[in-house]
Formats: structure tokens, sequence, C-alpha cells
């Protein structure tokens, strides 16, 4: 299995990661710090405390993640489809033990979404924050916006250079913490809703 082996918090929101076979490189993060549960990362001292957690997950304190697979994929420049197996299998593991997944977006004005998980949540979320940034610059191209779906990895996504981690989003919508989520996830027959949607 493909799992990063080597984190390191770099100056402005940037880390570097290693995985097993040999990949490695910094990720800028800071288009995400400071918005949802990300805001975390300004308190003095917490992004520096990145680590890999014992199920191969890049994780701060107060249950902080971020996704090992959006990470490869940033580093490597890949799109999902021509990430190697590994990753695949990697994702289809997880997926047995955290089934949590949206399954259906829908673009509003103003650069906002609305999304409904396979559990039943559903909100809003606005967007505008990061909007014409960086890689959200192509959002203010004419229908660019409108063409968000869920992607067969289930990621909110625009095209192979635009997505965003669905479990943040969710945690955004209800207000629950990662550690929260887990447990959550653990008590409820998620597999059935995700075969149900």
């Amino acid at each position: 299995m493909l799992k990063p082996v080597n984190v390191k918090a770099l100056p402005g929101f940037r880390v570097w990661i290693a995985y097993e076979d040999g990949v490695s490189g910094e990720i800028d993060l800071s288009d995400i710090a400071g918005k949802g549960v990300f805001k975390a990362w300004e308190e003095p001292g917490f992004f520096e405390n990145v680590r890999i957690d014992s199920e191969g997950a890049i994780v701060w304190d107060d249950g902080v993640e971020l996704s090992e697979h959006y990470a490869y994929k940033i580093l490597t420049g890949k799109s999902w489809d021509e990430l190697p197996i590994a990753v695949s299998e990697l994702d289809n593991e997880s997926c047995d033990e955290w089934q949590l997944a949206p399954v259906e977006v829908k673009p509003l004005p103003k650069f906002r979404i609305w999304i409904r998980y396979n559990d039943g949540v559903c909100g809003e979320i606005d967007l505008s924050d990061v909007a014409g940034k960086d890689v959200f610059e192509a959002w203010n191209k004419p229908g660019f916006f409108e063409k968000v779906h869920v992607t067969s990895h289930r990621q909110i996504a625009w095209d192979d250079e635009i997505d965003l981690c669905p479990d943040a989003l969710y945690m955004e919508i209800n207000g629950k913490s990662w550690n929260e989520l887990r447990l959550y996830a653990k008590a409820t027959n998620t597999r059935s809703m995700v075969q149900n949607a």
C-alpha cells in the first residue's frame, strides 16, 4: 500500500511529505489556512505539530487532517485516473472503515455549493473566500464553477486540477470535529448508506 512515511512543517503553511514509493516534495497549503477546520493552523505552534498517525494519515492535533491521496495527487501532478493502482487500493481499503461520502452537489450563486451526503446531512458551503485565488481562479471563467460534480473517488471536483476534501466540507456543514466523525462512522451503518445512495 502507498502511504506517507515522513512529513515536516515548513514556513508559510507549507509541508514537505515523503511517500514509501519515493515520491516527495513540498505542498503549499496557505490557500486553505484559516478556513473551516484549518483555522486551527493559525494558533501559535499548531501547524508545526503535523505528523503521520498509526493509520498513515497526515494529521495535526484536534483531528485536523489532510488527505494523503490528495497530497500525493498534488505532488505528482497527475489526475486521479493516472495515479498508481496502490492509491486506488488504499482508497478502497479506507472506504471499508470510512463510508461517509457526498452523493450530490449543486452549484449556487456567488461561489457557493450545496452538498448532500449519504447519511442525509446536507448544506451550503460558501467558497467565495478562495474564488479567484491560485487554482480557484478558473472559477471566474463563465460556466466553469457550474461544472462541480462528485467524482468516482467521492471528491467534490471541477476538473483534474480542482477538487475539495469532502470530509472537511462535511465537518464545516455539521460542526463536528474529525474525532467525532470517526466515532459517528463507526457507530453508523454507513456501508449500507453508500450502497443505497
